[in-house]
Parts: structure tokens; C-alpha cells; sequence
């Protein structure tokens, strides 16, 4: 998975938002709580790989939106949405 390379480069072991959604690069373990996975679970035994973002883009990632035409094109924000609550890094 690209984004678990991503964070095995730059030295992050593991993503979280709340208790909701975590992703934990050194165990190869993900939580999404939005799409049914409400305990942690093996990466490999995720129906897809897109499982482990399913319905939680529009709550971890602050430059979601719901039409990608409305900032132009690209469907690109500037800077994150007012009402966005923030994500943490996690070093083990």
C-alpha cells in the first residue's frame, strides 16, 4: 500500500483520528469505525484495499469536499474547512 511506504520513509507509525479511524503502518492493522471495522483488523484480510477509507475521507481529511468542481477544477481546497477537528500524528 503507497501510503504505508509513505509512512515507513518518514518515520510515522501510525495515523488516528479519534477512535474512530486509525491506520498503524508497523503492525499493519487499520480501524474505520464509518465503514464497520469498529475493532482493529489485519490490512490483508480487508475485503479491499479501499476499505480502509471507506466514509471516512469526509471525516479525516480536511481538504475532502463533497463536489470536486467547487474550488475549481481540481476540486483542491486551500487550507482545510473551518469545521475541521484535526488529526495527530503518533511516533511508537
Amino acid at each position: 500500500m503507497p501510503l504505508i511506504e509513505l509512512m515507513n520513509r518518514k518515520g510515522v507509525a501510525k495515523l488516528e483520528f479519534g477512535d474512530n479511524w486509525s491506520l498503524d503502518a508497523n503492525a499493519g492493522l487499520f480501524k474505520n469505525r464509518y465503514a464497520g471495522y469498529n475493532v482493529p483488523l489485519a490490512l490483508t484480510n480487508a475485503v479491499t484495499p479501499g476499505e480502509v477509507f471507506r466514509g471516512a475521507n469526509k471525516h479525516i481529511n480536511p481538504f475532502y469536499i463533497h463536489n470536486p468542481y467547487k474550488n475549481g477544477k481540481d476540486g483542491c481546497h486551500e487550507k482545510p474547512r473551518d469545521n475541521f477537528r484535526g488529526r495527530k500524528k503518533v511516533n511508537l
